[in-house]
């Protein structure tokens, strides 16, 4: 069958078409998945004059009136331009029918709950399921994308060109459902940046916790100034021994204090999760390892003082 477009010849002095072929991208937008030929008649001088039109063959009749096949790519002075043949619709005809449009937007709404759902972690162990199972929907879109696309693309193979109501309508609906398609695909990959950051926080958050442990196990290990003034020598060597385990197992806390600290500042940096509540935690963690170090030290340094002031009076007692 051998359809014409029609006025282009009473407008052959303003128009151009051109002439191209689309690739199946997933940024083309409404086009995306026909594979085909596209003509896209538009005029020289700002108008309104736009028609896209799908079809097999396309070809141009020339001035001796014969026609021939358009190139792709090329620029084509406007003319009778006659379109031969129809896309191949019946090769998605099975995925409509399998699988309708009222089905889809079921799915889709289904989806776009799951992907919202906003659930806030509160350890690694859940920061980590709600990853994986986050990723479980990725699975589930990628299954149905080949199938979605078959279906948009033939119910746009049944709607090129009509202009009856009913096809309008068709073709609204699928662009909403495409829309819909994407709105899901982004508030997945939203919600994917989000569970990952989660799992960077509550490490963050437990690495913190571990720190804070054995913060308060050597403060409790320390003993209380008032013992130390009544404690005689051999009892203060004990304790100087005990002390100076202590002075030790805090510096070798030294270096993870500050990869925490690091790892806090980065993600406050990057603006990630809760940076106040991020910043204010690492800060305190700090400072309280900070002066916790110099209150050991300065245990430690008193207790020996006490030693040489006994080992001083008992010289003299002697």
């Amino acid at each position: 069958m051998s359809v014409t477009v029609p006025s282009l010849q009473a407008k052959a002095a303003n128009m151009l078409i051109i002439v191209e072929r689309l690739q199946h991208s997933r940024e083309s937008g409404r086009c995306q998945n026909i594979s085909g030929v596209i003509i896209i008649v538009s005029c020289k001088k700002p108008c309104t004059c736009r028609t896209v039109v799908v079809a097999a063959t396309v070809s141009f009749a020339d001035d001796l009136g014969s026609y021939k096949p358009c190139t792709i790519g090329t620029l084509v002075p406007a003319a009778t331009v006659s379109i031969t043949g129809k896309p191949e619709c019946g090769t998605y005809k099975e995925a409509l029918e399998a699988k309708g449009l009222d089905d889809y937007q079921l799915w889709l709404r289904r989806m776009l709950h799951e992907v919202a759902s906003s659930e806030q972690a509160q350890s690694v162990a859940e920061a980590n399921a709600q990853l994986r199972e986050h990723g479980e929907l990725k699975a589930e879109l990628e299954g149905k994308r080949e199938e979605f696309a078959k279906l948009i693309q033939y119910g746009r193979c049944i709607t090129s060109g009509e202009t009856d109501k009913h096809y309008v309508e068709l073709d609204q609906r699928l662009d909403r459902l495409e829309s819909t398609w994407m709105e899901v695909v982004q508030m997945w990959l939203h919600r994917q940046k989000m569970l990952e950051d989660d799992v960077l926080i509550q490490k963050l958050f437990s690495e913190m916790r571990q720190l804070e442990t054995i913060f308060g196990t050597q403060s409790n290990r320390m003993v209380d100034r008032e013992l130390l003034q009544h404690s005689q020598k051999e009892e203060l060597r004990r304790i100087l021994t005990e002390q100076i385990n202590i002075v030790e197992k805090l510096k070798a806390c030294e270096n993870k204090v500050e990869d925490v600290y690091r790892s806090g500042t980065k993600l406050v940096f990057k603006r990630v999760g809760p940076m106040e509540k991020i910043q204010n935690k690492i800060i305190n963690l700090k400072s309280k390892y900070d002066a916790l170090c110099r209150e050991a030290d300065l245990q430690q340094r008193s207790i020996e003082g006490m030693l040489l002031v006994q080992d001083a009076m008992q010289q003299l007692e002697s």
